[in-house]
């Protein structure tokens, strides 16, 4: 997960600076905050490529954008990539807020 990513980054700079009380000595322990937050991108693309690519496997097409209800159980949905689409079925399953009207 990449919050716990982050809490692991925070770990291994607390261990590596508190290693002399495990007999381990060190140098100078500086966090470079651009590879921490680098990593953690790197996660986040892989967890998403990964999603993508079993929607596509699935043979389940994902739509990607905003949509609102124009009509009983009918979305019209304004593309990310541009455009619009309106769907329309018998069971509609949304994600976050949405505008009963159907």
């Amino acid at each position: 997960m990449p919050s716990k990513n982050e809490i692991w980054s925070a770990k291994v700079a607390s261990l590596v600076r508190h290693g002399a009380e495990y007999g381990a000595t060190t140098g100078r322990v500086a966090i470079d905050m651009a590879t921490v937050r680098d990593r953690k991108r790197k996660m986040v693309d892989h967890q998403i490529a990964t999603h993508l690519q079993n929607y596509k496997k699935s043979g389940t097409e994902l739509i990607l954008g905003s949509g609102r209800f124009v009509a009983p159980k009918t979305l019209e949905v304004r593309l990310n990539d541009g455009g619009t689409r309106v769907l329309v079925g018998d069971r509609v399953f949304t994600k976050g807020p949405t505008n009963n009207a159907s």
